[in-house]
């Protein structure tokens, strides 16, 4: 049984990595998937900039969705300045490692990148009860969109919903404005893409 037990304004992210269902559909040793998905969720077990109270981790296939509570909307803009400067800096980094290990140690060709879609709104929190066992997940369809984001962030590279973060200076980190029709969303998105993306790199550099 679960139940709504409160309502939090919430920056949400999306990522997903680039190239998984390939890599591992040449890897024929099930136990290096395994081991290397490990190695890939340890990776959110401590994000900088984040602190541990507010925040909610949740696998989702060969990637992850991470929720931020938020005391006031007010507070998203500085935090997406942290998130673009300490923590997805920090997740790259940490990914390029588990990236090298494999490569390495393993001998196994692996050309895998990140793409992240990133929103912000209100979320509810849900408690989900199994017995003695509790669980807390979240609802919103803010939460659907920033999926939206990431599943358009490819080669690798983010898509940040630009009318949820209107105002905030974008330029300074070499995004580019643009729209996206985007499944299951019955307007086009305006949104801020970085320069890795196709979108920027088909559509807008020269």
């Amino acid at each position: 049984m679960g139940k709504i037990a409160a309502r939090h304004y919430a920056i949400i992210m999306f990522l997903d990595i680039r190239g998984f269902t390939q890599w591992s559909e040449r890897t024929e040793a099930s136990y290096v998937i395994q081991e290397f998905m490990t190695d890939f969720y340890n990776i959110f077990s401590s994000l900088p900039g984040l602190d541990k109270k507010n925040t909610f981790v949740k696998p989702n296939g060969d990637g992850v969705v991470i929720i931020h509570l938020l005391k006031s909307s007010k507070e998203r803009f500085d935090k997406l300045n942290t998130i673009l400067h300490e923590t997805i800096p920090y997740i790259n980094d940490r990914f390029k490692d588990v990236r090298l290990k494999y490569l390495s140690d393993l001998g196994y060709s692996i050309n895998l990148k990140l793409g992240y879609g990133i929103s912000a709104g209100y979320v509810f929190q849900i408690e989900l009860h199994d017995g003695r066992n509790k669980k807390t997940d979240f609802l919103s369809s803010d939460i659907n969109k920033a999926a939206r984001l990431c599943n358009e962030a490819r080669p690798e590279g983010i898509i940040i919903s630009r009318d949820v973060f209107f105002g905030f200076d974008f330029e300074a980190d070499n995004f580019y404005e643009h729209e996206v029709a985007v499944k299951g969303v019955a307007e086009r998105i305006r949104v801020m893409a970085s320069s890795e993306t196709d979108i920027v790199q088909k559509r807008i550099l020269p």
